[in-house]
């Protein structure tokens, strides 16, 4: 076969529409009825947005809009069958002044061997700057794997780093989640780690649990037995600080090979 051309799209972003042009954050490449869209932390799951929140100085909390940017584009590379029909919903995206856009069209010559997946993560290789991360600490792996392998993540309502505003008749009360999940059922998730933090941190800690879950509870947003809390493993000293939430809360442990299909179960009970 000889070579042929493949049509290609950047996928860009522009922190600041008057100071800053777009930078790549992505890249569709199609070829003869298939697309691939290839972007900025792409994993076999979900999308890791701390890659586009570390490149333009957002907090992680700020990562899930980027993650629903990625479903859309993915979702075009998904149903787009035709070059036109990329390039009109990019044009329609175009006009919307969304900050997410598809730059200009550019064809490529690909090799016969070459299929447009793998070229298109060639051409992402060279045209997106991807920035090193910070390594995780055991802590935040060990969360990051509960909560992949409970499949909750496949909730459409689940929402992380959130901050409820829960009204009262004197003042509102702001709560915190790491994760938060609004249907089938509703579940919050705080976290309490105790490796690397002092005893006053691990009290403070158990102190916001207890304060955020009996304001959610009180006023009916969350039931008790949805009240959740992953924990690492305490020293024999330290498991005073489990005991004084125990009966407000469910205690999961991370290390504990059941917690994921208990959150998994937790989030099917209707």
């Amino acid at each position: 076969m000889s070579p042929r051309e493949i049509a290609c799209w950047p996928v860009h972003y522009t922190a600041d529409p008057f100071l800053q042009e777009p930078r790549n954050i992505g890249l569709i490449a199609h070829d003869q009825g298939e697309t691939c869209c290839v972007m900025m932390g792409d994993g076999e799951r979900t999308p890791d947005a701390r890659f586009f929140c570390h490149a333009f100085g957002f907090p992680e909390a700020a990562g899930w809009v980027y993650s629903e940017w990625v479903r859309w584009f993915k979702g075009l590379a998904e149903e787009a069958k035709t070059t036109n029909a990329i390039q009109a919903e990019l044009n329609r995206l175009t006009k919307t002044g969304a900050r997410f856009g598809g730059g200009e069209y550019f064809g490529v010559m690909a090799s016969s061997e070459e299929n447009v997946s793998s070229l298109a993560r060639r051409l992402f290789s060279e045209m997106v700057k991807v920035p090193n991360l910070p390594r995780r600490s055991r802590f935040e792996a060990d969360f990051e794997d509960v909560i992949m392998r409970s499949e909750i993540e496949s909730c459409s309502t689940l929402h992380r780093d959130v901050e409820l505003e829960i009204q009262s008749v004197d003042r509102p009360t702001f709560v915190r989640l790491p994760i938060f999940v609004e249907a089938p059922v509703r579940i919050g998730i705080k976290l309490m780690r105790f490796e690397g933090t002092a005893d006053t941190v691990t009290a403070s800690q158990a102190n916001d649990i207890i304060y955020s879950f009996d304001a959610l509870t009180a006023h009916g947003i969350l039931e008790r037995k949805r009240c959740v809390v992953l924990h690492d493993r305490p020293t024999q000293r330290r498991y005073r600080h489990l005991d004084r939430i125990a009966k407000q809360v469910r205690l999961m442990m991370l290390d504990d090979p059941e917690t994921p299909r208990v959150l998994k179960d937790l989030a099917r009970a209707a």
